[in-house]
């Protein structure tokens, strides 16, 4: 990952983290993600991130039928 889209990640990441409405899984994802940055794990860490993210995502049509 280029080091300026590293740091945009990393400060999103953080953000997410600091939110109320993060959940425990993406929270734990991020957390993991972070301490990964710079080691060997990094690229590993970034696919489960990812991957985390995008379970979480909720389309307009899937929150309606949740409604």
């Amino acid at each position: 990952m280029k080091p300026e889209v590293l740091k945009d990640v990393v400060e999103k990441t953080k953000a997410l983290i600091a939110s109320p409405t993060c959940c425990k899984e993406a929270r734990a994802a991020a957390e993991a993600f972070l301490d990964a940055v710079g080691t060997d794990r990094e690229a590993a860490q970034t696919r489960k991130y990812i991957a985390e993210l995008e379970a979480d995502i909720v389309t307009a049509k899937g929150l309606l039928a949740f409604a």
